[in-house]
This record gives C-alpha cells, structure tokens and sequence, in this order.
C-alpha cells in the first residue's frame, strides 16, 4: 500500500485543509480529548462531506478480562480512585450512548453505536503479558509504586497468577468489549 500515511497530530487542531480526507478513524483516543467537543468539531471538518468517520473506545474495565483480571488484585491492596465524569480517561465513553451523544453535540450526523464484546488473544506467557501490560500503561506503573514494598513481589505474583486463569499453554484468551461508533460529517 503506498497511498496511506500515519501522523500524530493535536486533536483540536488538525495540520490539514477542510474536507480534505476519503477516511478518518480514530481508534482509542477519543476518551483521552481534553476538551471532547473541540476535537471531535475539528474531526468533523477535515473529511470531505458526506464520508463517515469510525471511532473506537474501550468498554467497561469489569468486560475486559485483560484489565479485570489484573485490577482485581491491586483492588484488594490499594484504594484506587476513578476519574471525575467528563475528564479524559480510557473508559471515558464506555457507557452505551456516550459517545454517539458526544458525536451529535460536535454536529455529525447519521451516528451508529455498538458494544461487541471481541476476542483479545496475548500470544505469550503470563509474564509477558504483565511486563507489557506494565510497561505500556501509566495507571499499572502508578499502582505498582504505590504497593508497600514489602508486600510488592507477592502482589505482582499474584497479579501474573490471575493472568494464568486466562492462559492455555500457548496464549492468553480474553474477551474485551469496545464501544465502536461511526457517523457522517
């Protein structure tokens, strides 16, 4: 394929001319906008009219089992706060109707939601797993340095354990649910 291109860009203001895009997709960022209503407007402008933008968003943590098996552990140790409704956050706009009410606020029309509940296969051991999951995530690295270090390692074997509930041998299975909308500029 040699006619797509990649590039970061700040969301409430897009580096390119108006109507000037065939297809946007926006896969898990959405929830994470400071300000939802300026970057999903300055999404809007940029596709030609009438084409449909697609937009992702992760489910509830509690239909993520890669999530859930994990945070359920550090729920038994730590006290873990949840962000304040409408700050940017992954579960954001994992409530049916969330983002769709989002998208017809910023002035998009024919707005399509959905909540499949996917396969999430991690194909390596539950270790891995966890070092990625760790690595990756800012909240696990937080959650992590806030457990009294004499109890850490036995937390974090806990952790990887709770992982291996999901593991065959060869991968890890999980299911997650995403938030999958589309709508028409």
């Amino acid at each position: 394929m040699t006619n797509i291109s990649f590039r970061q860009t700040n969301d409430e203001s897009l580096p390119f001319s108006d109507q000037s895009f065939d297809l946007e997709t926006c896969k898990h960022a959405v929830m994470l906008f400071a300000d939802v209503e300026m970057g999903l407007r300055e999404i809007r402008r940029v596709p030609k009219r009438g084409l449909r933008a697609v937009f992702t968003a992760q489910g509830l943590p509690e239909e993520n089992l890669w999530q859930s098996c994990i945070m359920r552990v550090f729920n038994k140790y730590l006290a873990v706060s949840h962000p304040a409704p409408g700050t940017p956050h992954p579960h954001r706009f994992a409530h049916t109707g969330t983002l769709s009410k989002a998208l017809r606020e910023a002035g998009f029309n024919q707005v399509e939601e959905e909540s499949p509940t996917l396969p999430w296969n991690w194909h390596g051991t539950p270790e891995e797993f966890w070092e990625s999951r760790r690595n990756q995530g800012a909240l696990f690295a937080r959650l992590v340095e806030r457990l009294d270090p004499e109890q850490r390692d036995d937390v974090l074997a806990e952790v990887v354990e709770s992982i291996r509930e999901y593991y065959d041998g060869q991968q890890g299975s999980f299911t997650t649910r995403i938030v999958l909308a589309s709508a028409v500029r």
